[in-house]
């Protein structure tokens, strides 16, 4: 049942594990020992149970690995409810890079309007002219829309406020669906208010899988109005925070100690024995520090692993709502966008696999649906930048990615 291998000095119970990395590969043996009572349920479970060890210390299992998405042609199953693709922190529905003449004069149009609350500047943005296109723009969802209602599913991409706060951009959310719903159903009944709701199921990318958690839970269903949400999909979202955050805002931390430092020195200068010192002056001396908190956009301080902690257990889910998950992991070369980052993370989380931002551990909430291998943070949502050209290009085809989401929902009914 166990065999020494005496170059590592390790004892392998046979059939059980099987472990990738330095210093050396183990292979369980004498696996017909083990498998002879029962052979298929024992090779089943051997599957089920087999382990990949990653970067000496994570393990990642090999059965949720997906390591081919083939297309589904006719058997695409079409999902009942309308999507709508929320996207991460930073990010934007459409990146106009060369507006059009329309597109100018409504900015100018808004301007002119001086609405200075974040949210009614939101609502004023939803209009039914999204699907105004500019000279030159660029899809945060490239490709992916496009993909989806070519098989028939009704895709809504919602934008909310880049570095927003979750509760700021859920809010936006929610005014987003709303008013896409009743778009809708004007179009469909000719009226814009009845009693059904409109059940509307959410694929998000990143921090937009917290901004539809909360939407979902503590934004109460009489303010959603005409919609309800029925499932969610998240794809590489930070639900337990990311290390990332955790050293930018150390970082900042730092600096504004310093700052705090430095400023204090030069007032006990300048104001001698004036009791007091930096903090008699508040309109002068406190500049720095103020300007030192502000260093970073809300969101960032929202995900780090301390604050996703506590909006863990603050933000429980509905179980009226079917929650589903994917992660993605790769192993980045020196000229990979997400080098720098991947090892900050791989060395706070101790070793944990990740996409450049997300663990694999974070990215599990609900239902984990598969972990796509050789994936960085962008590349599933089939964003391509590097340095230079990959030596290994990715092999799984992103678009069937989503196609897959989309089947599954359809599969269960949503």
């Amino acid at each position: 049942m166990f065999k020494r291998l005496s170059s590592l000095k390790y004892i392998v119970p046979t059939g059980a594990v099987v472990l990738f990395g330095t210093p050396s590969l183990l292979i369980a043996a004498d696996s017909k020992q083990i498998l002879e009572n029962n052979k298929e349920e024992q090779e089943q479970k051997l599957h089920n149970h087999k382990l990949i060890r990653h970067n000496k210390q994570e393990y990642i299992k090999a059965n949720e690995i997906i390591r081919e998405i083939k297309p589904l042609g006719d058997n695409f199953h079409t999902p009942a409810n309308p999507i709508v693709l929320c996207h991460g922190i930073s990010g934007f529905d459409r990146l106009v890079l060369l507006p059009s003449i329309y597109q100018i004069i409504k900015f100018i149009r808004n301007m002119g309007t001086l609405i200075t609350d974040d949210e009614e500047m939101m609502k004023n943005v939803y209009t039914d002219d999204d699907n105004i296109k500019a000279l030159l723009e660029i899809d945060y969802w490239i490709g992916v829309k496009n993909i989806l209602e070519r098989n028939g599913c009704k895709v809504l991409t919602a934008r909310v406020p880049a570095f927003g706060s979750i509760e700021e951009r859920a809010n936006i959310l929610n005014h987003f669906i709303q008013h896409k719903v009743s778009l809708h159903k004007s179009k469909e009944s000719g009226k814009q208010q009845d009693d059904e709701l409109m059940k509307v199921n959410i694929i998000a990318h990143s921090m937009g899988g917290l901004d539809a958690r909360y939407l979902i839970s503590e934004i109460p269903q009489e303010q959603k109005k005409n919609y309800q949400v029925c499932s969610l999909t998240t794809v590489s979202t930070p639900h337990r925070g990311s290390e990332m955050a955790d050293f930018i805002v150390q970082l900042a931390k730092d600096l504004e100690n310093q700052v705090t430092f430095t400023s204090k020195a030069n007032a006990d200068e300048n104001d001698g024995d004036k009791e007091g010192g930096l903090y008699n002056n508040t309109s002068k001396d406190t500049t720095n520090i103020t300007s030192a908190r502000r260093l970073l956009p809300k969101p960032i301080y929202e995900l780090t692993t301390k604050h996703m902690h506590d909006f863990n257990e603050r933000v429980l889910d509905d179980d009226k709502v079917g929650y589903f998950s994917y992660g993605s992991y790769f192993i980045p070369k020196w000229h990979n966008t997400f080098y720098l980052s991947w090892k900050i993370i791989e060395k706070l989380s101790n070793g944990k696999p990740n996409d450049g931002l997300v663990t694999l551990d974070s990215a599990r909430w609900g239902t984990y649906m598969g972990t796509l291998p050789g994936l960085d943070h962008l590349d599933i949502i089939n964003w391509k930048i590097n340095l230079v050209k990959r030596d290994t290009p990715v092999t799984l085809d992103v678009l069937q990615f989503y196609l897959k989401i989309a089947d599954d929902l359809g599969r269960r009914g949503y």
